[in-house]
């Protein structure tokens, strides 16, 4: 009995060890229209990406975003790798509710805590 309450001790250790902490956050980027003046896309998406690189998370869904502005997204954030469909053709047309994550060396990471 002895053995299996430190075996189990041991498990949980090594499990505790590679835990880590995982920031999330969702981005409703809002739509890019002319009419909007003031809050144009091209007067907010500097915004939106220091917010992103100060909070540095490490998944970012977005939602409502066109496909140009995923793009400059994609450009101003190259250290994430991003995933989504426009809902319109499943492709490239419409809205996006897409996700930005930061990119990791997964040879690196994988052996490490699977391998």
């Amino acid at each position: 009995m002895k053995k299996l309450w430190v075996l189990c001790v041991g498990m949980m250790m090594t499990v505790a060890g590679m835990a880590q902490q995982l920031s999330i956050a969702t981005f409703n980027i809002r739509l890019d229209v002319a009419s909007d003046s003031p809050n144009h896309w091209k007067n907010r998406k500097e915004k939106v990406v220091s917010q992103v690189l100060f909070h540095q998370w490490d998944v970012l869904g977005v939602q409502e975003a066109l496909p140009n502005q995923v793009a400059d997204l994609k450009a101003l954030l190259p250290a994430y790798g991003f995933t989504g469909v426009g809902r319109e053709d499943g492709d490239n047309k419409g809205e996006f509710s897409g996700i930005f994550y930061k990119k990791i060396n997964w040879n690196y990471w994988l052996p490490k805590h699977f391998g």
